[in-house]
């Protein structure tokens, strides 16, 4: 079994549907849905846990399936660190080293 990681998936919608497709993207990621802090934001926080691997080939068919949207969510993924990064211009190189603790190239923001 490789490392395993975790992560915040934060989708700028709380479109059932679209939260939806994003949570079966994911899968077979332990994926959780976060109670809604403010219910005025338009915004789902998922908590997502899985290997490293699972999650960056998970997190970059995600990508691909919401650049084929035309009206797609932004998502931004963060860690335990408080580094975030857009998955939307996001590389693999990019993904791995956020899953690992780290920021990613300069397409992140740190807390």
């Amino acid at each position: 079994m490789g490392e395993q990681s975790e992560l915040e998936v934060v989708i700028e919608s709380a479109d059932d549907e679209i939260v939806g497709d994003v949570e079966r993207a994911l899968a077979p990621a332990d994926v959780s849905r976060w109670e809604p802090a403010r219910v005025v934001d338009p915004l789902t926080v998922l908590a997502v846990a899985g290997g490293i691997v699972q999650l960056v080939e998970g997190l970059l068919s995600l990508r691909d399936r919401l650049r084929a949207r035309p009206s797609a969510p932004m998502v931004r993924l963060r860690n335990a660190e408080g580094h975030e990064l857009a998955l939307d211009t996001a590389t693999p190189e990019d993904l791995r080293a956020l899953l690992a603790g780290g920021p990613a190239a300069e397409n992140t923001t740190s807390a």
